[in-house]
């Protein structure tokens, strides 16, 4: 990838789209092998190159964001993280229209993130809720994007009753 970048930089300029893509990739690499402020300064860069070409609501602007925003998230910077996959379902929403599959990572990557945190239950639960209905309309009944949304909304409605649980016994104490 490094070397393809170089090649892009000097064919197209340091600002190209392709350039941006190349170093989403290495930033991805670099994630995975724990190089996070590496990898961080990479995908910043990627974003601010897609923006640049493309403005600011397009898909590989969006795909930027979720990709940092997960190794944010993976690195419990959760205050951090949130705004971004907010901002990259906000786009995606834009393009597609809210009840598209194509805003379902996002919708599915939030309400993790706000389960992660402990915080906003009631949110999260709408967002996989929905996430499951746009599955359910455009997907088959057993398809594993639909299991997976399940699981995900079953830890959800746990942690709920646990919440819950746990509210009650402070009180009686």
């Amino acid at each position: 990838y490094e070397r393809a970048i170089e090649i892009w930089e000097k064919v197209h300029g340091p600002d190209h789209p392709h350039v941006g893509t190349g170093l989403c990739n290495v930033a991805a690499l670099l994630y995975h092998q724990g190089k996070y402020d590496e990898a961080k300064s990479l995908y910043e860069r990627a974003i601010e190159i897609h923006e640049k070409s493309y403005g600011p609501n397009h898909p590989a602007v969006a795909t930027d964001l979720n990709n940092l925003a997960i190794m944010l998230q993976h690195q419990s910077k959760h205050d951090e993280a949130e705004p971004l996959y907010r901002r990259a379902l906000a786009i995606n929403e834009k393009i597609h229209g809210p009840n598209h599959p194509n805003v379902v990572g996002e919708l599915n990557n939030l309400a993790m993130l706000l389960l992660n945190e402990g915080k906003k239950y009631k949110e999260a639960r709408l967002l996989l809720k929905r996430a499951l209905d746009i599955l359910m309309t455009t997907l088959p009944a057993q398809h594993p994007n639909i299991k997976v949304i399940r699981t995900n909304l079953n830890a959800i409605e746990n942690r709920m009753r646990k919440s819950r649980k746990e509210n009650k016994n402070r009180k009686r104490k």
